[in-house]
C-alpha cells in the first residue's frame, strides 16, 4: 500500500493561515472556512472577500496561488462599539 501525495495550496485570510487541498476554492468556501478557523467575527454570509486581485463575491473563485492573501469585509453596515 503507498500513500498518495496530496498537494497542499495555503493562503491566508484575515492574517491566519489555511491549507486546502484545492488550489480553486469559492468565495463563500473561503468564507465558511474562515469562521470555522475562528479568522473572523460572526457568521461566513455576513462577509465578502477582498483580495490582492480583487473583491469576491459569494460564487465567485478565488485561485489561491494567484491571489492567496485575503481579507474579510463586512458585506453590510456593522455596530459600532
Amino acid at each position: 500500500m503507498t500513500l498518495q501525495e496530496v498537494e497542499v495550496f495555503k493562503f491566508k485570510i484575515n492574517g491566519i493561515e489555511i491549507d486546502s487541498d484545492r488550489k480553486v476554492l469559492t468565495a463563500t468556501e473561503i468564507l465558511e472556512i474562515a469562521e470555522e478557523r475562528s479568522a473572523i467575527p460572526g457568521q461566513a454570509n455576513e462577509y465578502v472577500v477582498l483580495g490582492q486581485e480583487r473583491e469576491y463575491l459569494s460564487e465567485d473563485e478565488v485561485d489561491i496561488e494567484v491571489d492567496f492573501v485575503l481579507l474579510s469585509v463586512p458585506n453590510a453596515p456593522t455596530q459600532v462599539a
